[in-house]
């Protein structure tokens, strides 16, 4: 049987295209970024923001006691470019499985990453890790080392200022944080988000749902496990608040807050 010229062409074409590499011929190139966006959740505001859904295990049987020691967790560390928009930033840069995690690092995780129990460490590595240029190891042994750091200097301003239970300015997070290092506080922005309904109804409060650092694309760590220098927010484009009313937020203090 013959086949019409114009379907030889198509299959050539798509010949062609598979073996240029298929998958592997994504838009994005591992490695092909400037800084890192460190992105630490406030697991109640979390819970709260996503209404305790069923599907949420971390959120299923929260502990305050486990919040009160490690308010900062992990969302993610995200390869980000200068001057590109957000849906234009680098992910699935390759198709690399990520293989089972050593017992240490998996128990760290478990602490500063509870995500875990949902999956996040695979929604978050075939996203962005693939991105980094790093192995999974090393990429996600990065991500413990930086939540450690986070929680013992932003997470120790925040209970040494009393911010939690309140609304936070975040002009009062900054001046804490700067009194302990100038060049975090200079790298730091505020997320806040709003429930879609509060239990009345209405329009619940803006909850302070992240803090993102900017982090420079070497992870090389000092003893403290920052790295040597941050990211200046201004020379990204980045403001220290993204959503938050009047530049404050509710910081919970608990899961039922």
């Amino acid at each position: 049987m013959r086949v019409p010229r114009t379907w030889m062409l198509v299959l050539t074409l798509l010949a062609t295209a598979m073996s240029v590499g298929g998958p592997a011929a994504a838009r994005d190139q591992a490695g092909d970024f400037d800084f890192y966006v460190l992105a630490l959740s406030i697991a109640p505001s979390f819970c709260d923001l996503t209404g305790y859904r069923t599907h949420k295990a971390q959120c299923q049987d929260p502990s305050d006691d486990d919040f009160r020691t490690t308010p900062l967790t992990i969302h993610g560390l995200w390869p980000n470019r200068r001057n590109t928009p957000a849906r234009s930033q680098p992910q699935s840069c390759a198709n690399a499985p990520l293989p089972r995690f050593a017992g240490d690092l998996f128990a760290d995780l478990k602490t500063y990453m509870p995500g875990i129990a949902d999956g996040l460490q695979q929604h978050e590595w075939s996203r962005h890790g693939v991105c980094s240029g790093l192995d999974p190891d090393a990429y996600f042994r990065r991500i413990v080392a930086l939540a450690k750091a986070a929680n013992d200097t932003i997470g120790t301003a925040m209970r040494d200022q009393d911010l939690f239970g309140k609304p936070m300015a975040i002009s009062a997070l900054l001046d804490a944080v700067a009194a302990k290092n100038r060049d975090l506080a200079d790298a730091i922005q505020v997320d806040c988000q709003f429930a879609r309904r509060g239990p009345d109804g209405r329009p619940s409060r803006a909850y302070v749902s992240e803090i993102r650092v900017l982090i420079p694309k070497d992870l090389d760590a000092t003893g403290s496990g920052w790295p040597a220098t941050f990211v200046p927010r201004d020379s990204v484009g980045f403001g220290a608040n993204s959503g938050c009313p009047g530049g404050v937020g509710f910081l919970p203090g608990s899961f039922s807050d």
